[in-house]
């Protein structure tokens, strides 16, 4: 995965995503870099299932629910990005001003 990344070869790193162990640690990082390249890349329906896979995570960093809002977003799921946020509020992650666009 890493040479993938490296060479932002995005369906490659897609692919080796999917089949990445999400217990291991340093996955959750991993998974988060290759959603982000998927997301920047412009294919945000591919972000989301590589999201999807780390969203249970009790050690899920704040940066991934931002990533999983942005990406909610441009996906046009807005409930589904303002309910995330709410979650982030639940959790004591979120200012309380935050809404999605």
């Amino acid at each position: 995965m890493e040479l993938a990344i490296a060479g932002e070869d995005w369906q490659a790193a897609y692919e080796a995503a999917l089949s990445l162990d999400v217990e291991h640690p340093g996955s959750i990082g991993r998974l988060l870099h290759v959603a982000t390249g998927l997301k920047e890349a412009g294919d945000p329906d591919a972000a989301l299932d590589v999201l999807e896979r780390v969203l249970d995570a009790p050690d899920l960093p704040p940066t991934g629910y931002w990533l999983l809002v942005q990406t909610l977003t441009a996906l046009g799921q807005y409930a589904d990005a303002d309910a995330t946020l709410e979650l982030m509020h639940l959790r004591g992650i979120a200012p309380e001003s935050a809404r999605a666009a």
